[in-house]
């Protein structure tokens, strides 16, 4: 009987010596593994140099070769990330809360090119209009709900009773339902199921993330009418004045793939928000600051 303990214990002890030498040289290929990625480290070629050159020990010298190192290696990410995802602006930051909840500011937002098939958002077949560079009224209208009227009216009437005085409404109040076609005969529904979108804004010089709410197939080319999810965007883009026109599909930075969290807030406060803060006592300019 203490022989069969004996040797189950000595099987046991075996078992246990194999279990650890193979757990130990899996972990030993790992660390070999992970030992073999600092080459794809930047700052590994920014130390190899400062050692070739004998200034491994100069602050001065080591900081100017890590902000080198840092600025070319984020344009080469930013270059390479264009290459993969097809889009001149492959990442870009959300400056203001127009989004929300969807997407809040400073979080960054990843972008790939497409195709106008491609695109979820409600298509109007317009063949025998052109349509660049006019103003929306010139072939659609959007209609507004407002917050103790009964029925829709139209936006732009709404935004010109609130200007007069004639109507006391927040932004909250109000909320942009449909976009009419009267000479198609059509209207859609706007909602949140459409893709983001970027664009470049002329109206406010800053990059615009929007949903985009309808597609357009006109005669003079392809075209994205647009809003934020914010219950603070009452209306569309081209009512607001953020567009001056439908945007042409090719001023179209790209769609919203990836979101990031936060990453970008750093940047808003020390490049946008605190210079604003700093020059508005004499600009007198309204501030994100928070």
């Amino acid at each position: 009987m203490k022989e069969k303990k004996r040797l189950r214990l000595e099987q046991e002890a075996r078992e246990r010596e194999k279990a650890e030498k193979k757990e130990n040289s899996a972990w030993k290929r790992l660390k070999k593994r992970l030992a073999s990625l600092k080459w794809l480290d930047p700052f590994t070629y920014a130390d190899m140099l400062l050692e070739k050159i004998g200034k491994k020990d100069s602050q001065v010298v080591s900081w100017m070769v890590y902000l080198i190192t840092a600025f070319v290696s984020a344009l080469l990410l930013y270059t390479l990330f264009g290459f993969l995802f097809h889009s001149p602006s492959p990442m870009v930051i959300v400056v203001s809360g127009s989004m929300e909840p969807t997407f809040y500011r400073g979080d960054v937002m990843a972008l790939s090119g497409w195709n106008l098939e491609e695109l979820n958002a409600p298509l109007i077949e317009m063949p025998n209009t052109e349509i660049d560079g006019l103003d929306i009224s010139e072939y659609a209208y959007t209609l507004c709900s407002v917050k103790g009227v009964e029925g829709l009216e139209p936006c732009r009437s709404v935004i010109k009773k609130i200007q007069s005085g004639a109507l006391q409404a927040s932004a909250k109040d109000i909320l942009a339902e449909k976009i009419v076609f009267p000479k198609l005969n059509k209207e859609i529904d706007i909602t949140e199921k459409g893709d983001v979108v970027v664009y470049f804004s002329e109206a406010q010089g800053i990059p615009i993330i929007h949903r985009a709410v309808a597609k357009i197939r006109a005669k003079d080319g392809f075209f994205v009418l647009t809003k934020g999810d914010s219950v603070l965007n009452a209306f569309i883009d081209q009512d607001a004045g953020l567009s001056y026109g439908a945007v042409p599909f090719g001023k179209l930075q790209g769609k919203t793939i990836l979101m990031i969290p936060w990453i970008g807030y750093m940047k808003l406060i020390l490049l946008d928000d605190l210079p604003c803060f700093l020059s508005s006592p004499m600009t007198k300019a309204k501030c994100a600051f928070p």
